[in-house]
């Protein structure tokens, strides 16, 4: 089951979640750039696999294997890995793991000179420096309770004339969650104080000016009524 944010009903669904990261999510969660509740609800099983550079020793098969589908992919008869290639492969760090290995074989498929592939066909580009995980993560998104500043919930309070349910309807919250934010600013019924217990008032942090209700007037009554008058909205 889950719930919407802002949503007034659970949900029910059936799904499996998998995810990948190159990251160390742990070292993340203790740096404040991954919600530490999110991790632990998707590290049910950890599966790790090694980058290509940590299992250098699995190259050569890898090749063969990935070089059979690219050349059938790319409508190629068998091609011939030289010496100074073979080379090229067991030296370079590949940053980029197995994406950057398949792209370099690709090249190398489609330059290849008399069904042969060298190092030079392979287009390998060196890195000086240490190549960069990637851009950082982004701060986790805040609630539908967080994004609920003073302002807004006032705003919505006049533009719904005092209803709060319309507010919440307004705001794209369940009430509930607005009701929260209510008692939290210490905002009462027609925006005065909440009651704490007897004889104890909080002051709101700010305080709600309500469009006035419409005005009564009075009319005269018509000949042979049975009231001197009558009061009409």
């Amino acid at each position: 089951m889950l719930e919407r944010i802002g949503g007034e009903r659970s949900v029910a669904v059936d799904v499996r979640v998998v995810c990948a990261t190159h990251r160390d999510l742990r070292a993340e969660v203790q740096a404040g750039r991954f919600r530490q509740d999110l991790y632990f609800r998707l590290a049910v099983l950890p599966i790790r696999t090694p980058a290509l550079r940590e299992r250098l020793e699995d190259l050569p098969e890898l090749t063969l294997t990935l070089l059979a589908t690219i050349c059938a992919e790319e409508g190629r008869g068998p091609l011939h890995l030289r010496a100074d290639a073979l080379a090229a492969i067991a030296a370079h760090p590949w940053h980029g793991d197995v994406r950057e290995f398949r792209n370099a074989l690709v090249r190398g498929v489609l330059a290849n000179v008399d069904h042969e592939i060298t190092a030079a066909g392979l287009g390998l580009e060196a890195w000086p420096e240490p190549v960069s995980e990637g851009p950082a993560m982004q701060p986790p998104r805040q609630s539908a309770t967080a994004r609920l500043t003073n302002e807004r919930i006032l705003a919505a309070l006049q533009h719904t004339a005092g209803n709060r349910r319309a507010a919440a309807r307004h705001l794209g919250v369940a009430p509930d969650t607005l009701y929260r934010m209510f008692a939290k600013l210490g905002i009462g019924p027609k925006g005065g104080p909440v009651a704490l217990g007897p004889g104890r008032w909080r002051e709101p942090s700010a305080r709600v000016a309500l469009p006035p209700a419409n005005p009564v007037r009075a009319t005269p009554a018509q000949p042979g009524s049975r009231t001197a008058g009558r009061c009409c909205p």
